[in-house]
């Protein structure tokens, strides 16, 4: 089996060398626009993902000219040339990462219309008990521990602050402003990494599609996804925030979304404390560690919930990591929280998105 998945790889690296050699030596790299598109390889690009077994001659010509014209890297990753393409997505739509409030409240309880991508698992025992984030109007983005429990997850909610009231509301100069009523939506589909291993808590990022899509308002909107480019590829916040209802698989919870920044911490510093969970543990780059200065902090973090940070440039929120594992010491102890690395999955999430 081996043998063939390398055969397999080895004829696609051919046919797509051919693909470079065509277009290489007259190309400039183009960068992709920060709505809608993903620098991300020819074949994990749904638009071209058909025609990648077969000589880039035989493809269609306006296939062939948008592809020559959306080239956006070519790099060697592991001895081989990867080719990469501005792919088109239904994520990162226009009203992405943004919040209908000018900052950042100062205390740890969200208030209205903050964080408007956050989204509720719920199980077939109507019991909500993970977190995640909406990417596009009918994708959410989440962990895989959270959908290999006994009871399915069903559907969703959007668009939710206060789980006490019915209606979320605000008062804003003596006058009452309140949101849309939540949106329940079941889902239809769920994609988990086939490599996820609950063992070693590796690969743990799953995908919902919504069996239709969400209405966005003030209060329901999708985060940004860095897009591939290698300026988004090399972004090192000094600070990260995560949101949710603080709820895990063990199934506590708040009932008003919350909120809290966490710095970064770096692998090898967090694998001490990983070690506290289990010595057979092991860190690496499709990781994020943060967190461990308060403990109260690792209280606004939902399992499947994001790990995301406030672009300078454009003030959008850009989600970089999934609550993984680790956020489970609330109130007891200072320990970093582990979060799956969006950068090492980004070809998976644009390949798994469809429309």
């Amino acid at each position: 089996m081996q043998f063939l998945a390398d055969w397999r790889l080895a004829t696609l690296s051919m046919i797509l060398s051919s693909f470079l050699s065509d277009i290489v030596t007259a190309r400039n790299l183009k960068s992709c626009t920060m709505y809608n598109e993903f620098c991300v390889p020819v074949q994990n690009c749904t638009l071209y993902k058909q025609y990648t077994s077969t000589p880039y001659r035989n493809w269609p010509e306006e296939l062939r000219k948008k592809a020559t014209n959306s080239l956006c890297n070519d790099e060697v990753i592991n001895s081989a040339k990867v080719l990469s393409v501005c792919c088109p997505t239904s994520m990162n739509p226009k009203e992405c990462g943004l919040q209908s409030v000018n900052r950042i409240s100062k205390g740890s309880i969200a208030m209205l219309y903050e964080y408007p991508w956050m989204v509720l698992l719920e199980n077939s025992k109507k019991e909500f008990v993970c977190g995640g984030t909406l990417i596009s109007k009918r994708h959410v983005l989440t962990a895989a521990h959270c959908i290999r429990n006994s009871a399915a997850i069903t559907s969703v909610r959007v668009g939710e602050l206060d789980l006490s009231k019915e209606i979320d509301c605000n008062i804003v100069e003596n006058e009452m402003d309140c949101a849309d009523p939540p949106q329940d939506i079941k889902v239809v589909k769920i994609t988990r990494h086939p490599s996820h291993s609950q063992r070693d808590k590796k690969n743990d990022i799953a995908l919902l599609r919504l069996e239709r899509p969400v209405a966005f308002s003030h209060s329901v909107r999708p985060i940004c996804i860095p897009n591939g480019t290698p300026e988004q590829r090399s972004v090192n916040p000094s600070f990260y925030i995560i949101s949710g209802w603080g709820l895990t698989e063990n199934g506590t919870s708040f009932d008003v979304l919350r909120y809290a920044r966490v710095p970064p911490v770096s692998l090898d510093n967090c694998a001490t404390s990983v070690k506290r969970i289990s010595v057979a543990l092991r860190l690496d780059q499709s990781q994020i560690c943060a967190g461990g200065i308060d403990a109260i902090d690792s209280c606004a973090g939902d399992s499947g919930g994001p790990l995301q940070y406030v672009s300078n440039r454009t003030s959008r929120f850009y989600q970089l990591g999934v609550v993984s594992y680790g956020v489970r010491s609330c109130g007891e102890q200072s320990a970093p929280g582990v979060y799956t690395n969006l950068m090492s999955y980004l070809n998976w999430i644009v390949e798994n998105v469809d429309e």
